[in-house]
């Protein structure tokens, strides 16, 4: 299964507003951004282990404090 930033932005968005997703540096390096709507973590550690982990599995940072998630991971 390939990286789709649409599938991954479409389930963030179930969960959160201001969802944002980037991909950098000729595809190596993605970043998320997003409004948690829903106060549950364990949601969107789910999302990094099944959408991002086996696509992107370096975690560059992975801050969810304050009702929000950012995080940026590399190939």
């Amino acid at each position: 299964m390939s990286f789709s930033p649409e599938d991954l932005k479409t389930e963030l968005e179930k969960y959160g507003i201001d969802v944002s997703v980037g991909l950098y540096d000729d595809g190596n390096v993605l970043e998320v951004y997003s409004k948690n709507k829903t106060g549950r973590s364990a949601t969107y550690v789910r999302i990094r282990e099944q959408f991002i982990s086996p696509h992107y599995p370096e975690t560059i940072v992975f801050d969810l404090s304050g009702g929000r998630l950012k995080c940026a991971f590399k190939k």
